[in-house]
């Protein structure tokens, strides 16, 4: 939490609102799980 916390403090002209960073993490989040998924459709076929 320190690290993150001193990240957002580096950032802050570029990460005002951490609600945006929240949802831009969650998108993330989201498309790694998507990539996870298909991942593991393609090895269940092969």
């Amino acid at each position: 939490m320190m690290i993150l916390s001193q990240f957002i403090n580096k950032n802050q002209q570029t990460c005002r609102h951490i609600g945006n960073l929240d949802l831009a993490i969650d998108k993330i989040l989201k498309i790694l799980s998507i990539f996870r998924a298909k991942r593991q459709i393609i090895f269940h076929y092969f």
